[in-house]
This record gives structure tokens, C-alpha cells and sequence, in this order.
């Protein structure tokens, strides 16, 4: 298989995640994170796949008691500024820190809120005018968004446990686990490739689900299908599609579910049993191994249901690519690009 950068960057991974878990192990990350005291209503905002990623942290701090707002940085700028006026701190996590919504939200940004920058490049404008900026450390990132999903994921992960006050060494350890354990997918990758392609290969509609936190998986698995095998994908909370989207279910659907052990577990192996039973072609994740619904659970894993996103989008993007091949689809962007410009 020839090697893309865009599979460069999915292989190169787990160390981006180990150089985060060094840095945030040592000096200045241990004072970073010490010096972060939890927000009273933080509000966290990204594009893309740092949207997703702050989208998937806010359970995570539902359940410590933050009331946590999560918005795409476009929608604050346009119609949420004024409920700034509510909340005191705003967390900006952004690959480049250089989109086009950076500088008209840093301009918007009332006197009692701190800016804090989540980001690739500590020498962005975002980082400039952040009063704090947590490094993600994933290296040069050519393509979609891999490397800095995955990082910014762990990074709001230990600052969650930071603010719960479990900010103690066994975060680190269970991130070089989940590189370990990334590695390992990464070693099956043809496997892995061979059963998402009999089970979907062929499908005509692909739809992601999955409750709190991995529904914001199933949200980054859809973005990456359509920006790199330029294939239409959907993806929805599995409440939304008990509420509605059910009647879509049908042969010729291709379902993942995303099922990490944890509050919504059997809720998400039951529905993944009922779209089965209409007839779709159904995958579950947990934690990044994947089974049918007919075979039996893989059970508990080291990573928590607020970390197994960083596991759970591993064979997504493998299958991204070899669907991708499969199809024959240019390598790269057509319309947009790395970062983006225009609002």
C-alpha cells in the first residue's frame, strides 16, 4: 500500500500523543495544568475536528458540574457573543490559531472572560493574544485534521481531570496506554481495512451514531469520510435517531455505532441491535476494536468513555482511506484548505 500523507500523518499518531504525555509530565506542562483552576461557565469553541473535540469533552464536564456552553466558532462570532456577558472564561482550540474567525472573536471578547488558546502553533495570532496556551505538540499536519484532533482530545481530557481534581500522574500513564494501544490498531490496519470494506463497502447511505461523547465521534467519522473519500456521510446522537431518523434504516444502510463502556453503553448496543434487525449493515466501536452485533462485547478498557474517542477514530480513518483508494479519489483537497480564510 502506497503511503499518503494523509495515512503519514494517521501512523504517525501515537508519538504525537507520547510527546504530549512527556510534556504535560514535566516542566512547563505540570505548571500549565497546576495553574488552571476550574471555570465557573467556560465556554469552548472550535471548527472541524477541534469542534468535535470540545464537543466531546463537554459531558465530561457536565458530569463534574461545569455547565459548559460548546459552539462553533462561527456561530459565537455571528449570534453568541452576547452570552458572554454570562460566562468567564473562553477556550479557543484551533489547529493553526489562524482561521479567519481567530481575530474577530479575539476583538469580541468581553474585559471579564480569559481567552485561553488550545493549539498547533504556539506562534499564532489565537496563542498571541491568549492569556493561557496549551501546546498540542502533534508536529506538521499536511491534510485532515489527525494528529490535533487526537492531541487537542487528550489535552481537554486531562485538563477535565485537572478541574474534577484527579490531575495526578495515572493520566499520564493511561495516554501513553492509549498510544500503545493506538499502535496496535495501527499494526492491524489491514484487518481492520478488510472488515470495514465487506461490511460497508457496498452500502448506498453511511450514518455514525453514538451517545454523549461518541456522538461527537460520529460527527468527526462523517467529516472524514466526506473530506478525504469525498463521499456523502451522515451522523447523528443515537436519541436523535430513536426521535426520528430510525425510519431511514433500511438494507443498503451502512451503520457504525459507537459504544464505549460506560453511562449510555447498553443504550447503544441495544440500538445497534434494533437497525441490525431492520436490516442494515451495523458495526460497533469500543475503543477502537471493532465487532458486529452478534459477537460478544469486548468489555472494559483502560481508557475511559471521555478518552476512548482517541481510540474510537483510529479505524475510521483507516477506512476513510482505503475507501478513498477504493473509489480512486484524488489524494487532497478540491475546495477548501488546510486552514481556512473566509468566514
Amino acid at each position: 500500500m502506497d503511503v499518503n500523507p494523509f495515512l503519514l500523518d494517521v501512523l504517525d499518531q501515537p508519538r504525537a500523543l507520547r510527546s504530549l504525555a512527556d510534556f504535560y509530565d514535566s516542566d512547563p506542562g505540570v505548571s500549565l495544568l497546576s495553574s488552571t483552576p476550574a471555570p465557573t461557565a467556560p465556554v469552548l469553541v472550535g471548527m472541524g475536528a477541534s469542534f468535535h473535540a470540545v464537543r466531546s469533552t463537554t459531558p465530561y464536564l457536565h458530569t463534574l458540574g461545569i455547565p459548559a456552553l460548546t459552539i462553533e466558532s462561527v456561530d459565537l462570532l455571528h449570534y453568541g457573543i452576547p452570552l458572554m456577558d454570562r460566562h468567564d472564561l473562553l477556550l479557543f482550540v484551533s489547529q493553526s490559531g489562524a482561521s479567519a474567525e481567530v481575530m474577530p472573536i479575539v476583538g469580541c471578547v468581553p474585559s471579564h472572560v480569559s481567552l485561553w488558546a488550545m493549539t498547533n502553533n504556539a506562534d499564532s495570532p489565537l496563542a498571541r493574544h491568549s492569556s493561557q496556551t496549551f501546546p498540542l505538540l502533534a508536529g506538521a499536519e499536511t491534510v485532515v485534521a489527525t494528529k490535533t484532533y487526537v492531541n487537542s482530545l487528550a489535552t481537554l481530557w486531562l485538563l477535565g481531570r485537572k478541574w474534577a481534581g484527579d490531575a495526578d500522574a495515572g493520566g499520564i500513564e493511561v495516554l501513553r496506554w492509549a498510544a500503545d494501544e493506538m499502535e496496535r490498531l495501527l499494526a492491524d490496519a489491514d484487518a481492520i481495512v478488510g472488515q470495514w470494506l465487506d461490511v460497508l463497502g457496498e452500502v448506498d447511505t453511511l450514518l455514525f451514531i453514538g451517545h454523549g461523547p461518541q456522538a461527537a465521534t460520529a460527527g468527526e467519522a462523517a467529516m472524514l469520510i466526506s473530506e478525504w473519500a469525498k463521499m456523502p456521510a451522515m451522523s447523528a446522537s443515537a436519541g436523535a435517531v430513536r426521535h426520528g431518523l430510525m425510519e431511514m434504516v433500511q438494507p443498503g444502510c451502512g451503520i457504525v455505532v459507537f459504544a464505549a463502556p460506560g453511562r449510555a453503553y447498553a443504550s447503544s448496543l441495544s440500538l445497534a441491535e434494533e437497525v441490525a434487525g431492520y436490516g442494515a449493515r451495523v458495526l460497533v466501536v469500543e475503543g477502537g476494536r471493532i465487532r458486529d452485533v452478534r459477537s460478544a462485547a469486548l468489555g472494559e478498557s483502560v481508557v475511559d468513555e471521555f478518552l476512548s474517542p482517541v481510540l474510537d477514530v483510529v479505524p475510521v480513518q483507516l477506512f476513510a482511506d482505503a475507501w478513498a483508494r477504493r473509489l480512486g479519489i484524488p489524494m487532497g483537497f478540491r475546495h477548501i484548505q488546510k486552514v481556512v480564510t473566509r468566514l
